[in-house]
Parts: structure tokens; C-alpha cells; sequence
């Protein structure tokens, strides 16, 4: 995740509106001395799936934040900045998601909850075209 105080202010506030811990993965010195965040540093990859598998909800701007919000069905909510990856929006628009997408403050609105039947639907055709794909190279390959 790339560092955006906007963004982890946001998430702080939409925590503490909806009486979630705040838990943020690695940070400072500053973010130690802070009461309100639960910071988890040196988080190992059996560790960081753990969180992301037992939040409530995840607020990030990165890619794999999405993709493992997506395969372990968390709702979630993504920020775009000036200088946002296309695999961001390719992936939301992919999974019509664009609802996730942080457009002001968080603590404006209900939070949501995503329908992950659809998305399901889509990741199931999205399965299936890889493998075909993948057969046709390995068959050419013979």
C-alpha cells in the first residue's frame, strides 16, 4: 500500500464511527505512540492473510489488498490517487465494484456490503477462460 495519510485518516474515522479496531499494517514511530490504531508489524504472509481474512471491512489503495478482498469475499473500499495503477481500475471496473471506490468521506454514508454472488459469477467465467487459454498454449506447445 502506498503511504496516503488522507486515506488512513479516513479509515481511523470510519472505524471508530462504526465501532470496528482500527488496525493498520506496518507504519512509524509516530503510529506506535497513536491509541487509536493497533499497528501489526513484521507481518509474515501467514500473518497479513490472517488480518485481511478476520476484518470487517478493508480500506486500501493497493492491488492485492482488492484481489484478497475479493477471494476471501471482505468488503472493502479502494482509493485512487493522481498517480493510480491501471490494475486498480481494471479490476473494480472487471467486477463492476466501482461503488468501493473512496469518493470523499467515509463517514458520510452507510457502509456497504458487496454482493459477491456476482462477483463470484464473474471470477467463475474470468476461471474458466484462463484455463482454456491455458490448454490451448500447452496443446500448441506439444
Amino acid at each position: 500500500m502506498k503511504p496516503s495519510p488522507g486515506l488512513r485518516q479516513n479509515a481511523l474515522n470510519f472505524a471508530k464511527k462504526n465501532g470496528f479496531k482500527f488496525v493498520q499494517i506496518g507504519g512509524g514511530f509516530k503510529d506506535f505512540l497513536n491509541s487509536d490504531i493497533e499497528i501489526a508489524s513484521g507481518v509474515g504472509p501467514a500473518q497479513f492473510l490472517g488480518l485481511i481474512n478476520g476484518a470487517e471491512y478493508i480500506i486500501t489503495n493497493s492491488f492485492h489488498g482488492i484481489a484478497l478482498s475479493i477471494n476471501l469475499h471482505k468488503n472493502f473500499y479502494v482509493e485512487y490517487s493522481s498517480d493510480t495503477n491501471s490494475r486498480l481500475i481494471n479490476i473494480i471496473d472487471t467486477f463492476n465494484l466501482n461503488h468501493c471506490v473512496v469518493k470523499g468521506d467515509l463517514t458520510a454514508t452507510s457502509p456497504i456490503k458487496i454482493d459477491y454472488t456476482h462477483v463470484d459469477s464473474i471470477l467463475v467465467k474470468l476461471k474458466e477462460k484462463s484455463q482454456l487459454y491455458l490448454k490451448s498454449i500447452i496443446k500448441e506447445a506439444k
